[in-house]
């Protein structure tokens, strides 16, 4: 039973693959750009998980069960396969780290500012190995309870949709090339598509596969479309262009009866969605790192803990590392695995079946 998922586990799973570290900056990213369209560019950038979501599903429709390595294995052959599953292996990784040293980043900032940043991302690190420990199933039931909770928190800016004013978001759409020009900037908060086809293999009992991955697409697009245009309503893009974690800004401005701060309370169930980002990233990696080199879950579990903690503490101590991960490499990795799911899809639409899917 530890490899097996319900449809809302594995729903859960997908959603919280993409809530995490950039929907707090995703306002100030887009509206540096943008500026009052920022919005409509996070709008249009949903057609890029929708496109890897569409390549899951069908890889998933070809060959059914199929674990994901043994998958691009098929289709690449064992040498281009591996080389393959060697780039999801460092997405997982540079997934890790942006979403690690970012959350050490604003709680140390936020809320325990007298630890050490080291101390911090080592906690964190530990809590996602026993998070993700108990196997694909058990992530699956703790992401199903928490889903509801991050959801709820992101509606929060919703207080100020009557306390806005129509001219910070006004006019619309006057320049479409700088609508087009920002949707680049939403690539963080849109990242975590890929992992559907880790854990499409292990739905027991799946419904129409692509429509499900459209709802989640479509509630994660609601959400980041209403998050940056409250923001955007309320600030004015010219302020929430200068603060970085621009949602972060607002809610700390609510005021509650029954909360006296707020933010604390978003922070805190915030921190869930972090420790399964990095949980869900976690079992990728070992998953990936079990079955290239044949290791036991326990070895890739200590392997994952020692890279990302390694990295995170030699940027520590050098930005530039830092910089170059955000502005180049991860960009790089992650288009790169766009056009690998899209190379793969159109291998499969012209590819014969082959025997053992024959026998299916």
């Amino acid at each position: 039973m530890n490899n097996q998922l319900t449809q809302n586990q594995y729903n859960s799973l997908i959603i919280n693959s993409f809530v995490g570290i950039g929907i707090l900056s995703l306002a100030y990213e887009t509206s540096k750009v943008a500026k009052q369209d920022a919005w409509i560019s996070v709008l249009i950038s949903g057609v890029i998980p929708l496109l890897i979501l569409f390549n899951s599903s069908y890889l998933h429709k070809k060959h059914g069960n199929m674990t994901f390595t043994n998958s691009l294995i098929n289709i690449y052959g064992k040498f281009l396969g591996n080389v393959v599953i060697i780039l999801f292996i460092l997405n997982s990784i540079l997934v890790q780290f942006i979403t690690l040293s970012t959350y050490v980043e604003i709680v140390k900032y936020t809320i325990v500012d007298f630890l050490p940043n080291w101390l911090i991302a080592v906690s964190v690190i530990l809590t996602t190995i026993l998070t993700s420990y108990n196997g694909i199933s058990g992530l699956g039931r703790f992401t199903e309870i928490n889903t509801p909770f991050i959801l709820i928190i992101f509606f929060i800016p919703l207080i100020y949709i009557t306390k806005g004013s129509f001219s910070n978001i006004s006019p619309i759409a006057t320049n479409m090339i700088n609508i087009l020009y920002a949707t680049p900037n939403a690539m963080l908060a849109y990242q975590g598509g890929e992992n559907a086809y880790f854990f499409q293999p292990y739905i027991s009992k799946e419904k129409e596969l692509f429509l499900e991955n459209i709802k989640c697409l479509l509630l994660l697009m609601f959400i980041y479309t209403v998050v940056v245009f409250v923001t955007i309503y309320y600030l004015g893009y010219e302020l929430t262009s200068k603060y970085k974690y621009s949602l972060l800004f607002l809610v700390k401005l609510v005021e509650l009866p029954i909360l006296s701060d707020l933010r604390s309370t978003f922070l805190l169930i915030w921190s869930s969605s972090i420790l399964i980002t990095l949980a869900i990233n976690h079992y990728t990696f070992s998953n990936m790192l079990e079955n290239i080199f044949t290791l036991n879950r326990k070895r890739t579990y200590i392997i994952n803990y020692i890279i990302i903690i390694s990295l995170y503490l030699t940027s520590e101590s050098n930005r530039a590392i830092t910089m170059f991960i955000y502005d180049t490499l991860f960009p790089i990795v992650f288009f790169s695995i766009l056009f690998i799911s899209t190379l793969s899809t159109i291998i499969l639409i012209f590819k014969k079946e082959d025997k053992y899917h024959a026998r299916q």
